[in-house]
């Protein structure tokens, strides 16, 4: 799977840089580069996602109130998620 994204990458890049070009030469336009761009983008986000081991965005996620917690706070409280507003509505520490 890995290799089947490394390729998407390549290509990927392969197709911005000759739409990039492209629009130098005047032959594309800035939403043939922005779509090129976005194709790049995503492939290399799809890549890192694969290959990291937990999912991005999990670690610091904000909870509801705008506050950023760890994995293992976010665990504590995913196990009964009322902790969460009692401890910050009577403004008691979280725990580390």
């Amino acid at each position: 799977m890995l290799g089947a994204l490394k390729d998407q990458v390549t290509y990927a890049r392969s197709h911005y840089d000759a739409v990039l070009k492209q629009f130098q030469f005047g032959t594309a336009n800035s939403v043939d580069v922005m779509d090129a761009n976005t194709l790049l983008v995503t492939a290399e986000r799809q890549l890192s996602d694969a290959d990291s081991p937990l999912p991005v965005g999990i670690e610091n996620e904000p909870l509801p109130g705008g506050v950023f917690i760890s994995l293992e706070e976010r665990e504590y409280y995913m196990n009964d998620p009322g902790k969460f507003e009692y401890e910050i509505r009577n403004a008691m520490p979280i725990p580390a």
